[in-house]
């Protein structure tokens, strides 16, 4: 579960963090007391946070167009997480970047198995060229796609 997820239902419960989960993404790695356990309401609740997991993939960058290659279905989030580190990406310079995701297998000689599409704006430019603010990134799935 995501970090975020657990702290919601945490104190959906009436028991309280030690901490919070709130700021970069992360993953609940253990938790104290474990989950299922009895406790009295306004408990003290621990939670391991780790950086999320994320699909393996590949990256091409070819101009302004960053090809991500994957082998295996992708989530929201997985498209999320990549793309918000390829935002984050000091070496790309500034411009409008467009982001596909595609399958390593299962494409035709014409058409990639695409999964899903981003996008990232790093300055002006960027900004002009994708319609997004200066800094701002985001990807989105295309319904039903799969990898095989």
């Amino acid at each position: 579960m995501d970090g975020l997820a657990a702290q919601r239902e945490i104190e959906g419960a009436g028991l309280a963090l030690d901490g919070s989960a709130e700021g970069e993404p992360t993953d609940v790695a253990s938790q104290d007391p474990e989950a299922g356990t009895m406790v009295d309401d306004g408990s003290e609740v621990s939670l391991e946070l780790v950086p999320p997991a994320v699909i393996d993939h590949e990256i091409e960058i070819e101009d302004e167009n960053i090809y991500v290659w994957v082998e295996s279905t992708m989530s929201s989030r997985d498209a999320w997480l990549i793309t918000r580190d390829l935002a984050m990406n000091e070496d790309l310079d500034e411009g409008g970047y467009f982001v596909q995701f595609n399958c390593t297998e299962g494409g035709t000689a014409g058409a990639w198995n695409r999964q899903a599409n981003g996008k990232i704006a790093i300055g002006n430019r960027g900004a002009a060229l994708t319609g997004l603010n200066d800094g701002a990134f985001q990807s989105e799935l295309l319904d039903g796609a799969t990898c095989p």
